[in-house]
This record gives structure tokens, C-alpha cells and sequence, in this order.
């Protein structure tokens, strides 16, 4: 009778080999769910208007997106060739947003049309300090009046951007 009946070692031996299986999917995958949302929380970033972000602290470790419009005569890039200042502002605003930017800045951004989108950080002393500097395509994105206004402008000639990118330094 005894070889029927299973052994108690073997049932308390079984379920402890289960028990810790089950504690450690348990422990994977609540270590897979937080790595996976606070890298999400990390590449999340939260786009403010002009205005919010001058009233944002300035103190903040997150990155944050701003898109507004290069303000006229704004724009200024330094003897190295690589960093530009400019600022913009909402397309309503009359706020302006000082923008310090290191890279290659394209002739579409002159365009008094296109948006300029921004991705990065304020500084302590106000000025958006922009990693990413995006232009969205003004043909795709402009309003019925900005397009009336466009088709009265066709035949001008382009405008020259403010700086002789040809130009040696």
C-alpha cells in the first residue's frame, strides 16, 4: 500500500520547485513592465507652447518640444559656423522664445511660413537650448489665407537667407 500512495518529500518538493518558478515570472516580469515604462516615461516628450515654455521652470530634467515661427531679424549664427540664435514665437503669440541651436540649419527654415519644431531644454538663463530643430514642410501645413497669400507673392524671387553660408569665416 505504501507504493501507492506518493510520498510527501516528493509533493512538498514538487510544489516548492513550483512555487519559486511561479516567484520568479513574477519577479521578471514586473522588472520587464518597470524598465519598459520608465524608458517610455524617459523618451516622452511633452510639447508646450512658446508661452509655457517661458513660463516653465527652468530647472526641469526633462526634455521638452516647442514649435513656433522664426521671428524677423532674429536670427544670428556665431563665427564657428555651427551655433545659430534665433528666436521664435507662437503663431498667435507675441512672445519670443530665445533658441540656441548647434547643427546644420537648411534654407526652408527662412521661410516665414514653416514651423519650426524644437525638442530640448531651458536654461537657466531663459534660452531654449534645442538638440532637434525640425521644419515642417509650410506647403502641406499653410491655411487657406497663408496659401491666398502665397499665390499673390509667386512672382517674387526667393529670399536669401539673413547669412553667406558660402562664406569663409
Amino acid at each position: 500500500m505504501k507504493e501507492n500512495q506518493p510520498n510527501q518529500n516528493n509533493i512538498a518538493t514538487l510544489l516548492s520547485s513550483k512555487i519559486k518558478l511561479s516567484i520568479l515570472i513574477i519577479l521578471v516580469s514586473s522588472s520587464i513592465i518597470y524598465f519598459a515604462s520608465s524608458v517610455f516615461s524617459i523618451s516622452t516628450i511633452e510639447y508646450l507652447s512658446v508661452e509655457d515654455v517661458i513660463n516653465t521652470d527652468s530647472t526641469s530634467e526633462n526634455q521638452i518640444g516647442v514649435s513656433g515661427k522664426l521671428v524677423k531679424n532674429s536670427y544670428f549664427r556665431e563665427a564657428n559656423g555651427i551655433r545659430a540664435h534665433f528666436n521664435i514665437k507662437d503663431e498667435n503669440g507675441v512672445s519670443e522664445l530665445p533658441v540656441i541651436y548647434d547643427g546644420e540649419i537648411g534654407k526652408i527654415f527662412f521661410n516665414e511660413y514653416a514651423e519650426i519644431i524644437l525638442q530640448g531644454e531651458k536654461s537657466q538663463n531663459g534660452s531654449f537650448v534645442a538638440e532637434t530643430l525640425t521644419i515642417r514642410c509650410p506647403s502641406k501645413y499653410i491655411t487657406e489665407a497663408e496659401k491666398a497669400e502665397l499665390d499673390l507673392d509667386k512672382n517674387q524671387t526667393p529670399k536669401n537667407p539673413p547669412y553667406d553660408p558660402y562664406e569663409d569665416t
